[in-house]
């Protein structure tokens, strides 16, 4: 009998352990949409306060820069980051909990950053109150832990506010307005809306890893001429030829990719405002999608969300640099059909097309788009594998 019992143990070992990692995989798996679902109702806020796209960068990098600290600092299983950063947040870390529950805390602290730096951030207090809701309810954390949970997460993301705050974000209000030039060749507001320049000074918020906001500057753009024969007027025509014959895939493109937090439609007399998620809040549900498609830890899918956070952040900055030079002058939830890509570098290429499309930009502003965003994104991995060669 003792034999028959060791054969069955050795016959049933196996199924044992694939139950354990079909759970241990769901774990995962529900782990990668929570972290994903909290992300959006950060921007759920961020519509709300119809956010501008420069903002919503900042909010999101510090808020996913809170859920990587409290993962860094408990588990010690993540890089350094701050290290690498141009200022190092100098995060003093607290004791992590007996039983530190990272999808709690990183979720937690995630919420509670952006709670505190985004004007309507108190409606974030009822999601808090659902994560805790959650895992209490759910047994995955006891009464007595809990406590000891939101604390360690709330001295993280204390501390990330405080770094936060010393950014220049808050001086913004006390620079003098911009003044749109009227003279040709410059930009100036235009009917029917007016909507003034946003965010002008927004070279001056402190970087996480550029040196400089013009670190990446551009090539400059194309010579403002009314010359028929001037390489602005072909840039110029081809805009107006597109616009008047765009085709129903490139609708769809410029449609998807048409990241504009408030827009106004008219029918009539009347104007109706529209508000849409920000061109970072798209890429950050494209980011939870990979992660889950991927099938990652957790902790990797808060680094990945947290360096994509940061990168939107700098390449706000560094595009801001240049679009106020004037040298020369996620979202079938927002009722748009999905679309399917490829590689990300796919997107991107279709995402800055999609501008012309639209009648926003001209051809090279789209070009050097990419080849500025590359960089950055090379700057960031660079600093991250601590090699500084730069393409």
């Amino acid at each position: 009998m003792g034999t028959r019992k060791i054969l069955f143990l050795i016959g049933v070992l196996p199924f044992i352990n694939v139950n354990a990692f079909s759970q241990k995989a769901n774990q995962n798996q529900h782990d990668l949409q929570s972290l994903a679902d909290n992300v959006f109702s950060l921007s759920e806020v961020m519509l709300h306060d119809v956010a501008n796209p420069p903002a919503a960068s900042r909010f999101y990098a510090y808020a996913l820069l809170g859920a990587y600290e409290t993962a860094f600092f408990a588990k010690g299983q993540l890089p350094d980051i701050n290290l690498r950063l141009k200022t190092n947040p100098g995060i003093r870390p607290p004791a992590p909990p007996k039983n530190f529950n990272l999808s709690f805390c990183a979720n937690y602290a995630m919420l509670d950053v952006g709670r505190q730096l985004m004007p309507s951030g108190v409606l974030l207090k009822e999601k808090q109150k659902k994560l805790i809701d959650h895992f209490t309810g759910n047994k995955m954390i006891s009464q007595r832990s809990i406590a000891e949970q939101v604390q360690y997460a709330q001295a993280i993301a204390g501390q990330v506010v405080q770094y936060a705050r010393a950014d220049d974000y808050n001086k913004l209000s006390t620079y003098t307005r911009y003044t749109p030039s009227k003279e040709e060749g410059h930009w100036y507001p235009t009917p029917p809306e007016y909507m003034g320049a946003i965010e002008p000074r927004w070279k001056t918020v402190r970087s996480f890893f550029l040196d400089s906001a013009n670190q990446f500057a551009p090539a400059p753009p194309t010579v403002f001429s009314k010359d028929s024969s001037s390489a602005f007027y072909k840039l110029m025509r081809e805009v107006y030829d597109i616009s008047n014959n765009v085709t129903d895939e490139q609708r769809k493109a410029a449609s998807f990719w048409d990241c504009n937090p408030f827009a106004v439609t008219y029918s009539g007399h009347m104007a109706i405002g529209l508000k849409k998620i920000s061109p970072g809040g798209h890429w950050m549900g494209i980011t939870g999608i990979a992660c889950k498609k991927a099938a990652i830890s957790l902790d990797s899918a808060i680094l990945v969300h947290t360096l994509v956070a940061l990168t939107l952040h700098d390449a706000f900055i560094s595009c801001w640099q240049e679009k106020y030079i004037f040298t020369d002058t996620s979202e079938i939830y927002f009722g748009l059909p999905e679309r399917n890509f490829t590689s990300f570098y796919q997107a991107a290429d279709e995402a800055a097309l999609s501008r012309l499309y639209g009648g926003i930009h001209f051809r090279d502003a789209c070009d050097e788009g990419i080849v500025q965003g590359k960089k950055i994104g090379a700057l960031v991995i660079s600093k991250l594998l601590g090699s500084e060669r730069h393409p």
